[in-house]
């Protein structure tokens, strides 16, 4: 389970930033969870941890947000460089 406090709008930098970095397990959640064809309200809900029931828009939006940032940093050599010094165990 991912812990660090989720932001509702993930960083739009061009540079990978701290927040990137504290949370590249969620992107890569994100990413593989995508990838075996998750829907909008599991992955809000069982990656995210926000309920789309009770909040939809907060809960997409956050979503669409995360999922772009974490498409864009998948493209960036500093984050690969990342995760090449930084593997998770």
């Amino acid at each position: 389970m991912f812990s660090k406090i989720l932001a509702d709008l993930a960083p739009t930098s061009e540079d990978v930033t701290l927040y990137d970095r504290e949370h590249f397990p969620l992107y890569l959640e994100l990413i593989d969870a995508i990838d075996e064809g998750a829907l909008i309200d599991e992955l809000c809900a069982d990656v995210l941890h926000i309920d789309p029931d009770v909040d939809r828009e907060r809960a997409v939006t956050c979503l669409e947000s995360h999922i772009l940032r974490a498409r864009f940093l998948e493209e960036k050599d500093d984050f690969k460089r990342f995760m090449m010094e930084y593997p998770l165990t």
